[in-house]
């Protein structure tokens, strides 16, 4: 499993989504997309996915000049919460 977390909304929903297929079913997500709030109050995009290696490499690259950054996390902080829906 790969998880990936930015603070950056707009490349956070190009990754969570594939693109469309002609004849396919997509555009689709992928993944797990959740939001979470770290110790500093600031929001945190993130998306779980059985990604295989060299996706992950990909995404990392495809998102290397993002500000800000795309990063690959091992597990979620303890520190961040999910905010409550209304």
């Amino acid at each position: 499993m790969a998880t990936f977390a930015t603070k950056n909304a707009l490349i956070y929903a190009d990754i969570s989504v594939t693109e469309d297929v002609e004849d396919g079913c997509g555009p689709v997500k992928i993944g797990t997309p959740a939001t979470f709030i770290d110790e500093n109050n600031e929001t945190w995009y993130v998306i779980d996915h059985p990604f295989a290696e060299n996706d992950c490499l990909w995404i990392l690259a495809y998102c290397s000049g993002e500000n800000p950054k795309v990063i690959q996390i091992e597990t979620i902080p303890e520190t961040w919460t999910q905010p409550l829906s209304e």
